[in-house]
């Protein structure tokens, strides 16, 4: 009798120290680490990143971040402004940690905007080649974006687009890609 009660009062103080440690130090951790992904986009010559809002999921082993501005820098401005997302999460794969790998389950993006210039003058001598095998072998698992607006110019011919509403789905298969595209809304102006 003295050793089921003494099982609860330990149980039940497990779970008071966890719950007072989600509580109390979460929050701290978050604001480090929002700090630490700050300061660590800032030192970089390619773009440069403004996050307002982090959040961790211990139990599902996910990560968040709100209203997310990336501001390019160097060449890649000349082609693309500044993109806003509200929401970037990713996941780590549970089963990938069983297995000894550390993998992203899913890794999605919501509610972005961009304006994207595209100079068709460059000519390159060479074709575009896209290196699959360096894809597959990518720890990532699914990549999704939702609700995507994509401004756009092509140049020289001044023609203008604008993508609403377009959502992205890629699934790596490990030999091959799942590919899910949509695009409700698309208008074209020459």
């Amino acid at each position: 009798m003295k050793s089921k009660y003494l099982t609860l009062i330990l149980v039940s103080l497990l779970v008071s120290g966890l719950a007072f440690a989600y509580i109390v130090y979460l929050p701290k951790i978050e604001a480090f680490a929002l700090k630490e992904v700050n300061q660590a986009a800032s030192n970089s010559n390619v773009v440069d990143l403004k996050a307002e809002a982090l959040s961790i999921n211990p139990f599902l082993l996910k990560a968040s971040i709100n209203d997310l501005q990336i501001n390019p820098k160097g060449d890649l401005k000349k082609t693309l402004s500044s993109l806003t997302l509200k929401r970037v999460a990713a996941r780590i794969s549970f089963l990938g940690l069983l297995r000894g790998q550390v993998r992203l389950a899913k890794v999605e993006a919501s509610q972005a905007r961009a304006q994207l210039i595209i100079d068709t003058t460059a000519k390159s001598s060479k074709p575009i080649e896209i290196p699959l095998k360096q894809i597959f072998r990518l720890p990532i698992d699914e990549i999704q974006l939702e609700d995507i607006t994509l401004l756009g110019r092509i140049d020289p011919q001044k023609t203008v687009f604008k993508l609403e509403d377009f959502s992205l789905k890629l699934e790596n298969r490990y030999n091959s890609l799942w590919i899910d595209l949509s695009a409700p809304s698309a208008f074209m102006k020459p």
